[in-house]
């Protein structure tokens, strides 16, 4: 009597073992985060959470009645690049004064449980819109596994960077424009996250730009109308009218709680800011890059700065009008927004990852196309392991937009 084995073929048995793989894998990464993050606290001075002390320190510093912003930067002395990072419009430190007499400890480890939560929770939902295999929970710790090995993430927590919550914002900003049929609770979440992420760090803005210009496209294809508030509106135009009324809420509240004074001196910092010298090879600006490489000195950015501002804007709006498909789009305006003011780090880049999420579950059905879009995003993740604090990080760009065109000609297929 013969005895016949069936054996798995190779794809079978990794998709029976792939999610035990991603498991131990979600743990391994988030341990060695919480190793790492307690190596850097333990420090003398503590070197995990330095972004968020200087918020927090801010906050303080207008509870007490004062001033958010250090002396020397109102008297216009020169200051270190990583103080004109941290000049954050007033309302950021007015907003955090609730939570500015609790330990520095513990707003960190209320922002470092409730980013990756937040990130993962956006991301899953717009797995979701494409992938009906797995439940939502599935989906969510699926993507909870993947972000302690998406770097520029992993930096922004170590450092308790704000950006850690906009990966979250971006991604509402995707459930608001990539499905076919527009949900209105998530064109004013979007609209929401927009504004909070514009007058937190300016430079998200652009996004508002690009919401203008696909608003014209959407109007001249005669696109359904989204009723807000008893007027439709084509959805970039909702989206961006929802973003300027709680924008400019919230500025009327800092000036109700503040008055001008805060204002004023962050016209100062802003002045303060023309003496910084942002010739930092960390600092991954254009002007910046371009000028290191040539030579040039700090008299040479403000010219070279003002280019790169109005191409940003040119790209942002030239992605709308031109490229088609939404994520692609929004993808090319979401790298704009990362360079308008001469500063970008190697952790802005964090706000990327739901780009990721959603490129490669728009191709999950399609093994082929799925098996490219992995391959770009898993050289994604090569480039943020390797790339911190160094130029070749902006391969982010082509490799982003090429996992979004392999998707997209899927699901154009």
């Amino acid at each position: 009597m013969s005895t016949s084995v069936t054996r798995e073929t190779p794809p079978a048995a990794w998709r029976r073992r792939s999610p035990l793989i991603l498991v131990v894998a979600g743990v391994a990464g988030w341990l060695t985060f919480a190793v790492l993050m307690g190596q850097m606290l333990a420090r003398s001075p503590a070197g995990a959470g330095f972004d968020l002390e200087l918020l927090l320190t801010g906050a303080r510093r207008v509870a007490a009645g004062l001033s958010p912003y250090e002396p020397e930067m109102l008297a216009g002395q020169s200051v270190g690049i990583t103080t004109l990072f941290f000049s954050y419009p007033p309302l950021v430190a007015q907003a955090l004064v609730p939570v500015a007499g609790l330990p520095s400890i513990v707003v960190l480890a209320l922002l470092l449980a409730g980013a990756p939560l937040a990130g993962a929770a956006v991301s899953a939902r717009l797995a979701r819109i494409h992938v009906t295999g797995p439940t939502d929970r599935a989906a969510f710790l699926v993507a909870l596994a993947l972000l302690p090995f998406w770097f520029p993430f992993t930096l922004a927590m170590l450092w308790g960077n704000a950006d850690t919550l906009f990966v979250a914002g971006y991604g509402l900003l995707l459930l608001a424009v990539v499905p076919s049929v527009p949900s209105r609770r998530m064109v004013v979440a979007a609209g929401v996250a927009l504004a909070l992420m514009s007058v937190t760090k300016l430079h998200p803005a652009v996004l508002g730009v690009w919401l203008l210009a696909r608003g014209i496209r959407e109007l001249r294809r005669g696109d359904e109308p989204l009723w807000i508030v008893g007027r439709g509106l084509p959805r970039s135009f909702a989206i961006a009218a929802v973003s300027l009324v709680v924008a400019l809420a919230v500025v009327a509240a800092s000036l109700l709680v503040g008055g001008l004074g805060p204002w004023a001196d962050y016209l100062a910092v802003l002045r303060a800011s023309t003496v910084v010298d942002l010739l930092d090879p960390r600092n991954l600006g254009p002007a910046v890059q371009v000028a290191l490489l040539l030579g040039l000195g700090q008299s040479a950015l403000a010219p070279m700065q003002g280019v790169v501002v109005v191409a940003a804007l040119a790209a942002a709006v030239v992605a709308a009008l031109a490229v088609d498909d939404p994520l692609e789009s929004l993808l090319w305006a979401a790298f704009a927004s990362l360079v308008p003011l001469p500063v970008t780090w190697f952790h802005h880049f964090a706000v990327l990852f739901p780009f990721g999420v959603a490129a490669v579950a728009r191709v999950w059905a399609d093994p082929r196309a799925r098996r490219r879009a992995l391959a770009w995003m898993a050289a994604a993740l090569a480039v943020g392991a390797l790339g911190f604090g160094m130029a070749f990080a902006w391969l982010f760009l082509p490799l982003f937009v090429l996992a979004a065109r392999v998707s997209r000609a899927r699901s154009a297929g």
